[in-house]
């Protein structure tokens, strides 16, 4: 089993309206890292481009993710 870890920039974490939930949801964007510095220059290399929109009506995602802060994504498969 192959596991690819690509790092990505969160760009914005936003309270969205839902149209089938009662609750709010959270719409989390996040892109690939592009730096040529350090240890991004890797990441850059094997995974260059990305994008992310992740959507959840779980209210921690507001304090789990943060603009402007790198996280590891981490890429197995589901079996």
């Amino acid at each position: 089993m192959v596991t690819i870890r690509a790092k990505f920039v969160c760009d914005n974490v936003a309270q969205v309206p839902s149209q089938t939930q009662e609750e709010p949801m959270y719409m989390v964007s996040m892109h690939a890292v592009y730096s040529n510095v350090g240890e991004n220059k890797e990441y850059w290399k094997y995974t260059p481009s990305g994008q992310l929109n992740l959507w959840s009506v779980n209210e921690k995602v507001k304090e789990a993710f943060i603009q402007g802060k790198e996280y590891y994504l981490d890429f197995t498969p589901a079996e």
